[in-house]
């Protein structure tokens, strides 16, 4: 008895075991994290968030508060497909890096407080959006060949999970639904217009016409 109760005990925290190894492929693969400031287009300022770049079936950049990168932090997500594009702008000051992020037909206004930074958004984005890398990426070369070895796999079509990624909302007026780094499935925000899961706050606090 002592033995079938330990064998069925190692059977129990074999499939725990197997749930979080699932749990962790159904995380993604991160590409790129860092802090960045967004521009708030209704209140004229800006706001410092947490980024995380990752790819599910689709490359999706993560919003959150703190880098702690809770379900409770997250503002947002932005989904990235051939159409998005990634512009430099001139900055402000010496420790303003700005870049403006078009997706879905919306203009997302970032800028970050080094320049290294700016750069490094800017190969993975468009590296991995456009298939190649930027001719003018003033990064090392270690760097350079890093990023390009990253895109390369992404290329290739290997997949950590097949969970299905519907566009986010995140800067849309209404929300059908939310997918995060934490879960596969999509819970209705109930609001329309404010986050499921997260800080109550309107889509247009984000983000301009």
């Amino acid at each position: 008895m002592l033995f079938d109760g330990v064998l069925e005990l190692h059977k129990q925290n074999t499939h725990m075991s197997n749930m979080e190894t699932s749990r962790q492929q159904l995380r993604g693969r991160t590409f790129h994290e860092g802090w960045v400031e967004h521009k708030d287009s209704q209140r004229n300022g800006w706001n410092k968030y947490w980024l995380v770049l990752k790819r599910f079936e689709k490359l999706i950049l993560f919003i959150f508060r703190d880098e702690h990168a809770s379900p409770e932090s997250q503002v947002g997500l932005l989904t990235f497909d051939n159409n998005t594009d990634f512009k430099v702008r001139e900055g402000d000051s010496k420790n303003s890096y700005k870049f403006d992020i078009y997706t879905t037909n919306r203009r997302n206004r970032f800028k970050s407080s080094k320049f290294h930074e700016r750069e490094l958004w800017r190969a993975y984005i468009i590296g991995l959006v456009k298939g190649s890398l930027p001719d003018d990426l003033d990064l090392t070369e270690a760097q350079i060949q890093m990023i390009q070895s990253e895109i390369d796999y992404h290329k290739m079509g290997h997949r950590q999970s097949n969970v299905s990624i519907a566009d986010s909302g995140f800067g849309m007026d209404e929300m059908s639904g939310r997918i995060s780094i934490f879960n596969t499935g999509s819970s209705g925000s109930g609001g329309g217009s404010t986050i499921a899961g997260g800080p109550t706050m309107t889509m247009a606090d984000f983000f301009d016409d």
